[in-house]
């Protein structure tokens, strides 16, 4: 079942049939695909309705766009799905081969075999209707993806004092606004969900001055009582209509000192922290805020000081010729100010090339190797992306960059 999370809308007409021509030939797959999945619909309502005669053809045509309008509508609403104008254009496209299909099966198909063919198209549309909500990926491994590179989310405080738990910090969709939403949290060990107390919309004209928007009212608190010490949990997004949202920011109350709140990226039944005693290690780990930790591909990346360090342990697949290639991808606000090559092939992010081994630090980091990059892009980077690249994606992960917002 297709998570909700973020689907970026595209309202300009035939970008997608642009790149396409312009030899980028997974947009033709995903056009044609569209056509074809709106064929079955354009044969059933043409059986519907008395399409041979002009009004009966105006009324079956124009169904096309209209229930392609619901579909899309439904997408951006629930969250669960892509808003673009040119889908609603190639499921046209589709309606109408539909109807002429239809048109050229009634002329030369017996009675018969024809009501076989329509129930065949029927079935065919309620799988239309199915797939808005389904055959999309939700592995752990890319649940955050859609969701980082849209919502700005970040814990800024957390507190616990007389045991009701206290949460502040900054929640909006970048393109959609603040949305009223409720935080709840989730135990990572029984699954059992505690909702907050949640208020939003409060003005953040940091955050706005931050990302060169004209306003910003993305401000939170949330606040509960009955929260168990020692007890971990994943803060959720309730935005209603299905648009439960998993952020992937846990918390635990620690039990000692008392009330402090540990705010953490990866839980903690998964998470072996490297071995950073009498090291280098030591002040990047400890000082720093860990943003991908991948145990499958043995890699650590933190957040340290304006960089991001990678930090590879025994097992970490190294190039043997000592040019292994990492990308790192940044999302923002301006795009603008992105680099020209992003601007000219139409990219809402820019693509960063490293290659680990020339810029690999030199140190007493134990068992591990150490590569870093700081992070000094002219545009504020609203999310992030990182991993080995091959000839396509080896291993990936999306995160959110650490906001420093000066209040």
């Amino acid at each position: 079942m297709r998570s909700a999370g973020y689907y970026p809308a595209h309202f300009r007409l035939f970008w997608s049939y642009r790149l396409w021509f312009e030899g980028r030939w997974q947009y033709g797959r995903q056009i044609l695909a569209n056509v074809a999945m709106f064929v079955p619909f354009g044969f059933l309502i043409s059986a519907l309705s008395d399409v041979r005669r002009p009004r009966g053809f105006v009324c079956v045509f124009l169904g096309g766009p209209a229930f392609s309008l619901l579909i899309e509508t439904t997408q951006y609403v629930t969250m669960r799905g892509c808003f673009e104008f040119d889908d609603v254009c190639s499921n046209t496209l589709g309606a109408l081969l539909g109807i002429l299909v239809f048109l050229a099966v009634r002329r030369w198909t017996p009675e018969k075999l024809l009501r076989g063919l329509l129930a065949a198209a029927g079935a065919g549309t309620l799988l239309i209707c199915f797939g808005v909500f389904a055959f999309s990926k939700s592995s752990a491994g890319d649940s955050l993806a859609p969701l980082s590179q849209g919502l700005c989310f970040q814990v800024e405080d957390a507190s616990c004092p007389d045991g009701e738990l206290r949460l502040e910090g900054v929640c909006f969709w970048y393109d959609r606004g603040p949305k009223n939403c409720a935080v709840i949290l989730q135990s990572t060990r029984t699954g059992e969900q505690r909702p907050l107390q949640t208020e939003t919309g409060f003005p953040r004209p940091d955050a706005a001055a931050y990302f060169g928007l004209d306003s910003v009212k993305g401000g939170f608190r949330a606040e509960g009582a009955g929260i168990e010490p020692g007890e971990e949990y994943e803060i959720m997004l309730d935005f209603g209509l299905f648009r439960f949202l998993p952020t992937e920011v846990y918390l635990t109350v620690e039990a000692e000192p008392q009330g402090t709140v540990d705010i953490h990226s990866v839980p903690d039944s998964l998470f072996r922290p490297p071995e950073t005693k009498n090291t280098d290690l030591e002040s990047i780990v400890s000082g720093g805020v860990l943003r991908v930790y991948d145990p499958a591909n043995h890699i650590y990346v933190y957040f340290y000081e304006g960089s991001l360090y990678w930090i590879a342990e025994e097992g970490f697949d190294f190039d043997p010729d000592r040019s292994t290639h990492l990308e790192l991808l940044m999302w923002t606000t301006e795009p603008e100010k992105l680099s020209a090559r992003s601007r000219e092939v139409g990219r809402t992010w820019d693509t960063l090339a490293l290659f680990f081994e020339q810029n690999e630090l030199d140190g007493n980091f134990g068992p591990y190797r150490v590569c870093a990059k700081e992070l000094n892009a002219n545009y504020p980077i609203t999310s992030l992306r990182t991993g080995r690249y091959e000839n396509g994606w080896v291993w990936q992960a999306d995160f959110w960059p650490v906001f420093s917002f000066s209040k």
